[in-house]
């Protein structure tokens, strides 16, 4: 959902209760940085710093996390501390979020079951070559031209064709001359 269009917050909230969905950490951004250039026009290299510090506290997966994130943002300027406050990070930091956003790999962890056992089959040598033994056949090399060690090649006959390696020629000096 958009932060950038506040009606479709509202509507949202109305609509499907606003405990249960969360706002596009994009849009979170994009007014994190608007803000930033309201606020530091004339410490514009701190920006790169600042959205940094907000990635932490947006991927921050535990709270303990989240608040060496906000400590730190803190330290440095308490007006950022308090936009992320107001701005409802319970809606975008995965720390701060109340629904679980990993549903199916960790409901299948918590069973007790190991994907590995269900993929592990797929990727053994024998299995790949029972796959591809009826497609891939293989090519016949008896009398084609062997390449030698140093770069010529040798036919079946013994003839060797050094023309594998480049021309040793060099270019002179300068710019080409027009014609």
């Amino acid at each position: 959902m958009s932060d950038r269009h506040q009606w479709i917050i509202r509507s949202v909230s109305k609509v499907f209760d606003s405990k249960n969905h969360a706002h596009c950490y994009r849009h979170i951004k994009e007014n994190f940085n608007s803000f930033l250039t309201k606020l530091n026009t004339e410490e514009m290299k701190w920006k790169e710093n600042d959205l940094q510090m907000l990635d932490f506290i947006a991927y921050a997966r535990l709270d303990c996390d989240y608040e060496v994130a906000m400590d730190t943002l803190r330290t440095f300027n308490h007006d950022l501390v308090k936009w992320i406050e107001e701005n409802n990070p319970q809606h975008w930091a995965i720390s701060k979020f109340k629904k679980i956003r990993w549903d199916k790999m960790k409901t299948i962890q918590r069973m007790g079951f190991d994907v590995f056992d269900y993929v592990d089959d797929w990727y053994k040598y024998n299995l790949q070559d029972k796959i591809y033994s009826g497609s891939m056949c293989t090519l016949v090399t008896h009398g084609m031209p062997m390449i030698h060690e140093n770069g010529t090649v040798r036919d079946v006959l013994g003839h060797i064709y050094p023309f594998l390696n480049p021309s040793t020629t060099k270019r002179p000096h300068g710019r080409p001359k027009k014609c």
